[in-house]
C-alpha cells in the first residue's frame, strides 16, 4: 500500500465563511497541500473571494512573491548580418596568453555577450517600429515619385529606402 504524504492546511486571506445557506454562515470549504508542494511553493496563499451568487465562496491560489527567473541570454542570427558583427568579435578576442584556454574562453563569451547586448539595445531593440518608419519613408518617396517621375535624386533614394525596408523586415524574420 502506498504511503500518502502528510498534508498542512494552507494559510488564507479573505472571507473567513466560505458556505451559506442565506440563514447559516459556515467555514466548510479549506484548502490543503502537501508538504512538497509547501517545500516548493512556500510563498503561495489562498485567496476567499466573498459569497456572491453561488452558495460557496470561490478560493483562488494566489502566489504574491513568485520568483521569477533570470532572463537567460540568447544568440540572435541577425547580429551575424550585421556590418559590425565581426568587429565586435575581433575586439572581444583575448589578447594574452597568460591564461589558461578555459579562463580565455570565458572571458572572450563574457565580452562578447556584452557587446551584442549593447549592440541589441542600440540597433535593434525595436525593430517593429524601425519597419513602420522605414515603410512610411518609402510610401512617401513614391509618393513624390507620382508627382515627378522624372526626379533621378527621387529614385536613388527610393533605391536605398527600398533597401533598407527589406533588411528591416529581413531582420524580423
Amino acid at each position: 500500500m502506498s504511503q500518502v504524504p502528510p498534508s498542512k492546511k494552507s494559510h488564507g486571506q479573505g472571507a473567513y465563511h466560505t458556505w451559506t445557506n442565506k440563514t447559516i454562515w459556515s467555514r466548510l470549504d479549506r484548502a490543503f497541500i502537501n508538504t512538497m508542494w509547501f517545500e516548493l511553493f512556500n510563498f503561495t496563499q489562498i485567496l476567499y473571494k466573498p459569497i456572491a451568487i453561488l452558495d460557496h465562496a470561490s478560493m483562488i491560489v494566489e502566489m504574491p512573491g513568485c520568483p521569477k527567473p533570470s532572463k537567460q541570454y540568447q544568440f540572435c542570427d541577425m547580429w551575424i548580418r550585421d556590418p559590425t558583427f565581426l568587429d565586435i568579435i575581433g575586439s572581444t578576442l583575448p589578447h594574452g596568453r597568460h591564461k589558461d584556454p578555459l579562463t580565455q574562453l570565458i572571458l572572450f563569451l563574457s565580452r562578447t555577450k556584452s557587446a551584442l547586448q549593447k549592440l541589441n539595445k542600440g540597433k535593434y531593440v525595436d525593430l517593429r517600429h524601425q519597419q513602420s518608419k522605414a515603410r512610411h519613408a518609402l510610401s512617401t518617396i513614391q509618393q513624390q515619385m507620382m508627382e515627378d517621375p522624372a526626379n533621378e535624386i527621387l529614385h536613388q533614394q527610393e533605391k536605398d529606402l527600398r533597401g533598407k525596408y527589406v533588411s528591416s523586415v529581413i531582420d524580423l524574420i
